[in-house]
């Protein structure tokens, strides 16, 4: 029962931070990859318009991987880490790093009261994006918290969290052209 080295209380931030700065990145990019080649063999899946979005831990994932990988359509961060707190064996690069590999459009969503991802922070990434001449789309929504997309949590923003996914939604059909779309 349960999963191994996961914390009984998944709301527990600091322990699934703790269970996340465990895992090495490289394993996180390779177990993606794994999946993307599973799907790809669907033949009801376009492999060529496959995106990847996350969440807090999971947009810098996302970031990661998409940066990784010259298979991936698009990439949506919300409000992933741009920069770990400490480099180590497992995170040996911080998550901008990986920007120099992005070749997909990607669109960054950020909450202006984080205490994790400041508005520096969020301002080298916007400059590292620019400097590449990359196509992107960064938001930040001032009066909102980290996970303010997350309706379980006690820092849910409806207003903010509608505005990000239709803005999502409208970049990820910008960025990808569907058969029979104009």
């Amino acid at each position: 029962e349960g999963n191994p080295g996961l914390p009984e209380d998944r709301n527990n931030l600091d322990a699934m931070r703790a269970v996340w700065q465990n895992i090495p990145d490289s394993q996180f990019i390779d177990d993606l990859n794994a999946v993307y080649r599973e799907i790809a063999k669907h033949s009801d899946v376009m492999a060529d318009k496959v995106g990847t979005i996350g969440f807090c831990m999971g947009g810098a994932i996302a970031l990661m991987f998409a940066a990784s990988s010259h298979k991936i359509s698009w990439v949506a961060d919300y409000y992933g880490r741009i920069f770990y707190p400490q480099l180590t064996d497992n995170k040996p690069k911080n998550p901008i790093d990986y920007l120099d590999g992005l070749r997909c459009p990607a669109i960054f969503v950020f909450a202006g009261q984080d205490e994790l991802i400041t508005a520096d922070h969020i301002e080298q990434l916007k400059q590292k994006l620019v400097q590449k001449r990359h196509k992107f789309e960064l938001k930040v929504y001032p009066e909102a918290k980290h996970a303010f997309f997350n309706d379980q949590r006690e820092f849910y923003n409806e207003a903010a969290s509608k505005d990000a996914w239709q803005t999502t939604l409208d970049f990820v059909g910008n960025s990808i052209r569907l058969p029979g779309a104009r």
